[in-house]
């Protein structure tokens, strides 16, 4: 998109895009399946939540490019994107009830058009979805103009309801392992997502926590920085067990499932942190070190199986030979490896300050 443009003719063309986008939304399943679940139980729901943060994204991107410095210019094209974009939405509930889109799109159904009208019927419906767009793009408007500080709370605290209510189903068991915490359902949940209230109390006090580090928490840091070397060392060493004891407790505060989730990110940062090893430091673009998290979990089975009839291990008594293996393993595939690129052969005198390691004929080493 070009990018000299004026921000009028840049909203309309990221207005049509959202246009294009939220039928397309629409007429692939989406809104209607996600209207199934509730946001916030009876008043939003994830279909129009969907539908609203396309309007509200596109738009803010329409006020980005007016400026801070043009106020007007910056609501008015933030604005008119949102109109454009819930335009698109009663152009297709208009046509829709001319023509019988099912033929075309099987998902373009009257219940569709009732979501979309937000059960009032054409007539009423369309205008409210064009007056929708005229909100969504002056919230956006009003966003990107207000101060940081303040547009940086509202958007993780809008967040944070949204994903409480898009998790409800994996929140409400883990909450109701905190004992009396557990209490806290009550309070957050409805039938079919959040309470209304509970909405509102985790809005707030999401806004307090951003806002309220955000005022103070330049001065934390530059408290933390001004102490003295051996108050910084203690305050790491404390950090670091806090954060051991936090990962301990971790699976009893989470529960099986997310337990699990979370043991499989756990397998695959190490992957990638392996990876970073082997390509980042020394160069090799070697993917066979994965064999050495199939020689740890073999380990691990055979020594924590009792039902083999060899060994009846916990999994903390395993770990140390677990790594034993491992590191076994990678020095007897690795040390062959090495010598035959003829890093073990060097001049006389190969010790601090000498000369570089000789590289054999047949693998040269270049600088």
């Amino acid at each position: 998109m070009n990018q000299d443009q004026s921000p009028w003719r840049y909203a309309v063309n990221i207005g049509l895009i959202g246009a294009l986008t939220v039928v397309m939304l629409a007429l692939i399943g989406m809104v209607a399946a996600f209207n199934k679940r509730d946001i916030i139980y009876k008043v939003v729901t994830m279909g129009d939540t969907l539908l609203l943060l396309t309007a509200v994204f596109l738009s803010f991107l329409a006020a980005k490019k007016a400026g801070r410095d043009q106020t007007l210019t910056a609501i008015g094209t933030a604005i008119l994107t949102g109109v454009i974009t819930a335009a698109g939405i009663a152009l297709l509930v208009a046509v829709g009830q001319l023509i019988n889109l099912r033929m075309m799109f099987i998902n373009a159904s009257p219940a569709l058009y009732q979501i979309l009208t937000f059960y009032f019927g054409p007539k009423l419906g369309i205008p409210l979805v064009l007056l929708g767009g005229v909100l969504s793009g002056l919230f956006a408007g009003v966003l990107y103009l207000a101060p940081p500080m303040l547009r940086k709370t509202l958007i993780t605290a809008l967040s944070s309801v949204m994903i409480a209510g898009v998790l409800q189903d994996m929140l409400r068991p883990v909450i109701s392992l905190w004992g009396p915490l557990a209490k806290i359902n009550l309070f957050l949940f409805a039938a079919n997502g959040l309470a209304f209230k509970g909405a509102v109390g985790l809005f707030v006090l999401v806004a307090l926590l951003v806002y309220g580090w955000g005022r103070k928490g330049s001065t934390v840091k530059s408290k933390v920085v001004g102490l003295p070397a051996g108050q910084q060392r203690t305050l790491k060493i404390a950090t670091m067990l806090a954060i051991v004891f936090v990962l301990l407790v971790l699976p009893k505060i989470l529960g099986l499932f997310l337990s699990e989730v979370l043991t499989i990110v756990g397998l695959y940062v190490l992957l990638g942190l392996g990876l970073n090893i082997v390509v980042g430091f020394a160069g090799l673009l070697d993917l066979g070190y994965v064999a050495f998290f199939a020689v740890g979990s073999y380990v691990v089975a055979v020594l924590t199986s009792p039902e083999l009839g060899f060994f009846s291990m916990g999994f903390w008594s395993a770990l140390p030979f677990v790594m034993a293996a491992g590191i076994l393993s990678g020095v007897l595939l690795g040390v062959p490896v090495v010598k035959s690129f003829g890093f073990w052969s060097c001049p006389t005198g190969c010790g601090r300050g000498s000369a570089a390691p000789r590289a054999s004929a047949k693998f040269p080493i270049s600088a």
